[in-house]
């Protein structure tokens, strides 16, 4: 007869239990959202960040009638263009407080990458054809320019006729502005952000 009870008890208990945790109806619809609260005061200015690079990025295009022949002496012959500082957010490319490098793509579509001045790339066994950077002895970098020039045997600035030079150049020219680099941290991050911004353009 215990064993009914403590049978019957444990049921018992056990409905209880479970009806319990039964769901009482269905859930109502949400409310509505109440009133945003009161607009925080402003914080106080924080201190300026420790930037350690300021990449800045320059594109044109040269048409193949804005080259200018220009005799550089010793027999070196070039075509030019002098880049104008408007075209570099009116920075001089002799500034000593930026790094200057400089991309170009001829206006070919069997070369179509941008690469790293100076670039030679090659129009057939005998010769090929140089694009570099050249900034000049003006301290105020008035005469930075994009020259161009037949390279025979990769040697040497030779002039060029029309007929042998691409119909445009595009120009890519980054500034990095100079940093700190007293402190290690600095340097190895600056280091590495340069990097990885130039490896994207």
């Amino acid at each position: 007869m215990k064993k009914v009870i403590k049978i019957l008890f444990y049921s018992l208990f056990m409905s209880f239990f479970f009806s319990s945790c039964m769901e009482e109806g269905l859930r109502g619809p949400a409310g509505i959202i109440g009133d945003p609260g009161e607009k925080g005061p402003v914080g106080d200015k924080g201190d300026d960040g420790r930037g350690n690079v300021n990449v800045l990025k320059y594109t044109f295009n040269i048409e193949i009638a804005d080259w200018v022949e220009t005799d550089l002496g010793d027999g070196n012959i070039v075509m030019s263009y002098i880049i104008p500082e408007t075209s570099t957010g009116n920075i001089s490319l002799k500034d000593e407080n930026y790094l200057v490098y400089a991309y170009a793509q001829p206006g070919y579509s069997s070369y179509p990458q941008r690469k790293i001045l100076p670039y030679v790339y090659g129009v057939n066994n005998n010769y090929g054809i140089r694009i570099e950077l050249l900034l000049g002895d003006n301290t105020d970098g008035s005469n930075a320019m994009i020259a161009m020039s037949k390279a025979i045997n990769g040697f040497g600035n030779g002039a060029l006729t029309e007929d042998e030079m691409p119909p445009s150049v595009a120009i890519d020219i980054f500034l990095i502005k100079m940093t700190d680099l007293d402190d290690s941290q600095a340097s190895a991050s600056y280091d590495y952000e340069v990097l990885n911004s130039l490896r994207s353009n």
